[in-house]
């Protein structure tokens, strides 16, 4: 009988370790963000490297996209100049027209509000990433393709989403809040 009691005793001394070893701990969009970065060397696009503003190339791709006689006058092409300024170069642009019907993308204004959303926006592997976690009717319009583009801005890549979403599972990030939530804290930009 005693050495029944020791057992017993011996058990619920290891077992509350033992059990709190097998749960495996939930963690908060910030968490996942903060173990992100501490793992993955973290800096932001501005401050790490010297990148050139290319808004010539943006402003390009946009006049390419708009018929010719909503892109040959001064104060269009103010419009459009000021709308790609601090863009690094075409492809986020081009990434937005791409998921956008041509419809929605043949007057200036809105091709102005594309372009602005380019910002800071390096190259398309975010805007990719982030697009793969919604589905298509989440990517549709003017408003959700500029808030994506917005949320990559200072993000190299989609890496910082890939690992969140990782973590928390896919009923977590198949929204556009969320992803865009997510991207906003990778890269500092909460506001």
């Amino acid at each position: 009988m005693f050495r029944y009691l020791l057992f017993i005793a011996a058990l619920v001394a290891v077992w509350p370790g033992k059990a709190s070893e097998n749960i495996k701990k939930t963690h908060t969009v910030s968490e996942l963000v903060e173990i992100y970065h501490q793992t993955h060397n973290f800096t932001l696009k501005n401050s790490s490297q010297c990148r050139s503003y290319r808004p010539g190339k943006c402003l390009q791709a946009a006049c390419s996209t708009l018929d010719s006689y909503k892109c040959d006058s001064q104060s269009e092409l103010r419009k459009l100049t000021l709308a790609c300024q601090k863009n690094y170069g075409d492809e986020c642009l081009k990434n937005l027209l791409g998921q956008l019907d041509s419809y929605k993308t043949d007057d200036i204004n809105e091709m102005s509000q594309l372009a602005a959303s380019c910002r800071h926006v390096w190259g398309s592997d975010c805007l990719k990433t982030t697009s793969s976690y919604l589905s298509s009717y989440e990517r549709d319009d003017l408003k959700e393709v500029t808030a994506i583009a917005s949320s990559c801005r200072d993000l190299e890549d989609g890496s910082c989403l890939r690992f969140v979403c990782g973590r928390l599972g896919s009923y977590q990030c198949d929204d556009l809040n969320e992803v865009v939530a997510i991207n906003r804290q990778c890269s500092g930009n909460t506001l």
